[in-house]
């Protein structure tokens, strides 16, 4: 009877080491199974990330050969040389705005001082101690010549407290400012902001430049998805990487070929 025992017991032992390896490789084939689905997937948003890359990068090829023709065509010609004569206008516009204040910077001094003496006029003296370039466009009728006719009085007579030398400049200065040399300053700075007018309006009108604001505006956009599905198809496919079958498969393999007593394969 104890020997009938032994025997039962090393059954038992043997079937409980051969039901261990069978739930050890259910277990492993259930994680093979999900890793292997999850693969499947992992791959399936991986083509559709490089599906979405593509299409991405074609659109960006196809709208930067739309910018290429737009910036080829003769309404971008067109509105380059508006432009180019923009920029030349604006640098006569500066060198006139440049005489202006040069001529009266000399009088800055002595139009402040005045502006403690003058009663008549004395808005249209302050706006030109503020600002001569704004003030000689406004003053239709020359009113500053008036003006400086009175500073001169006032620097001849030592009311505003000025020395020989410093007279001798600013009447030298007083003398350049005629009513004619005014007036000469005054038409030509009007008729350039007149023209720079013109000419921004034109540019604001050219329909081309919208249209190549609204294509580089589209690139970048088409840009920034590129990026973001290069980042995504960067994402997965590192995923992919890190999840490992062949060492499982190769349990797996082993443990069936344990069970069965025949050599088992897993691909």
């Amino acid at each position: 009877m104890t020997e009938i025992n032994l025997q039962v017991r090393e059954l038992i032992d043997d079937w409980a080491d051969e039901f261990t390896l069978i739930e050890q490789t259910k277990e492993s084939i259930a994680d093979l199974l999900g890793k292997t689905r999850t693969i499947e997937e992992l791959q399936e948003e991986i083509a559709t990330a490089k599906e979405k890359l593509a299409v991405s990068e074609q659109l960006k090829e196809k709208l930067q050969l739309e910018l290429e023709e737009l910036k080829a065509g003769s309404d971008f010609s067109q509105f380059n040389g508006i432009d180019s004569e923009k920029k030349r206008l604006w640098r006569d516009v500066k060198s006139v705005e440049d005489d202006i204040w040069h001529v009266f910077s000399v009088l800055d001094r002595p139009l402040r001082k005045l502006q403690r003496v003058i009663v008549d006029n004395k808005h249209i003296l302050d706006s030109y101690v503020a600002n001569p370039l704004n003030a000689l466009l406004e003053d239709h009728t020359l009113e500053i010549v008036n003006i400086l006719q009175k500073l001169r009085l006032n620097v001849e007579d030592g009311t505003l407290g000025f020395v020989d030398k410093e007279k001798e400049k600013i009447l030298s200065r007083i003398d350049e400012l005629s009513k004619l040399a005014l007036a000469a300053k005054q038409a030509k700075y009007r008729e350039m902001r007149g023209a720079m007018r013109i000419i921004d309006e034109q540019l604001r009108s050219t329909k081309v430049l919208q249209d190549i604001d609204n294509v580089i505006y589209k690139i970048n956009h088409t840009q920034e998805q590129i990026a973001r599905n290069a980042e995504r198809l960067t994402a997965l496919q590192e995923q992919e990487s890190k999840i490992a079958l062949g060492g499982l498969k190769t349990t797996v393999a082993e443990r069936l070929s344990k069970i069965s007593g025949k050599d088992v394969q897993v691909v």
